[in-house]
């Protein structure tokens, strides 16, 4: 039980039980499965010093002084002279002893991190270490508050009917899977839709999009890019759902300013583990679209990456921040190199 994948929408828990094809040890579970459980790991576990040799040299002096006393007794010359060399041989050795360093026990041996992957759940138990906090998970859901936090990285993004510029795409707090468009032209539109998609609707441009990317994020490093392709006819959605294509991309081909701000939008969030999406449009900026806790994947070769990057991390050390952004190989979660 060192990974556990902890889902709430019954729509996922097909995906989510794709993890335990590629790596058996990986447990999926639906959060009202849980209650009240901690996953947290044993005491980490203390060996014993290695023996002092010292110790174990004295009583083999003893020992030899014992057998050389009983042949000055009762035992022939011969005993007594080979006991005599005996003794002093283990007295040199005791003594050659005393100038090596006492041992030190070990440090403990600490057992694998049980580890909680919030797979756009928020349940609120605990382990060694939460990916996603319950809190963070409830911000990317809300896609209104999220763009709020995300600030620069995303859109433009208006709050207020006054404040809206037309045209512009206005969409509910709530949604996914590239549905629940609203694209407005006029004010009449932009009234319907406002209505339509009640409190805490938001708005933004139509993005001139020249390419588009879902980046695969796990504490601040990347695991894997893909591109969204249009769907025939163009579009502004590009999702699966909506007629999109997508393909996976070769690391020495990935879009470094799209990762810089999907990166920094993950982290924005307060989220460690995201599938990011990024736009650049024509001028070529890339900004954050959305943040997904809970991503649809379908790709086998993706779910194992994600799965070799979660359980590396029962055993290591979290990677620490990206400071460069020259190349795939300054952003790539170090799980990963060894398949480089």
């Amino acid at each position: 039980m060192a990974v556990t994948i902890v889902y709430k929408a019954d729509s996922v828990g097909p995906v989510c039980r794709k993890f335990k094809l590629v790596d058996p040890s990986i447990r999926v579970t639906h959060e009202d499965d849980l209650e009240e459980e901690t996953l947290r790991a044993v005491t980490p576990r203390q060996l014993p010093a290695p023996p002092d040799p010292i110790i174990q040299l004295w009583e083999d002096t003893q020992a030899v002084t014992t057998t050389l006393n009983r042949a000055f007794t009762q035992g022939t010359y011969a005993a007594r002279q080979y006991n005599t060399d005996a003794l002093i041989n283990v007295l040199q050795r005791l003594q050659n002893a005393q100038r090596i360093p006492a041992p030190i026990a070990p440090p403990p041996i600490a057992p694998e991190r049980n580890i909680l992957v919030r797979w756009g759940s928020r349940w609120e138990g605990n382990a060694d270490l939460s990916i996603n906090s319950a809190d963070s998970v409830d911000a990317a859901r809300d896609k209104r508050t999220s763009r709020t936090l995300m600030g620069a990285l995303a859109p433009a993004t208006w709050l207020r009917a006054d404040d809206v510029q037309l045209p512009c795409i206005v969409r509910p707090r709530h949604h996914h899977a590239g549905t629940q468009f609203h694209v407005c032209h006029a004010n009449a539109d932009l009234r319907t839709a406002i209505r339509r998609c009640g409190f805490g609707w938001y708005a933004s441009p139509i993005i001139q999009k020249q390419r588009e990317f879902r980046v695969f994020v796990l504490h601040g490093r990347v695991i894997r890019v893909s591109e969204k392709l249009p769907p025939t006819g163009g579009g502004i959605a590009w999702n699966l759902g909506a007629g999109g294509g997508s393909r996976t991309l070769k690391r020495a081909t990935w879009p470094m300013e799209a990762i810089r701000v999907a990166v920094a939008a993950t982290k924005a969030v307060g989220l460690d583990w995201a599938a990011t999406d990024v736009a650049v449009d024509t001028t070529g900026k890339a900004v954050v679209f959305e943040v997904n806790t809970a991503p649809g994947l379908n790709n086998m070769k993706t779910i194992g990456k994600i799965a070799t990057a979660l359980t590396w991390t029962t055993t290591h050390p979290l990677p620490t921040a990206t400071t460069a952004w020259g190349g795939w190989k300054d952003v790539i979660h170090p799980a990963l190199l060894a398949d480089v």
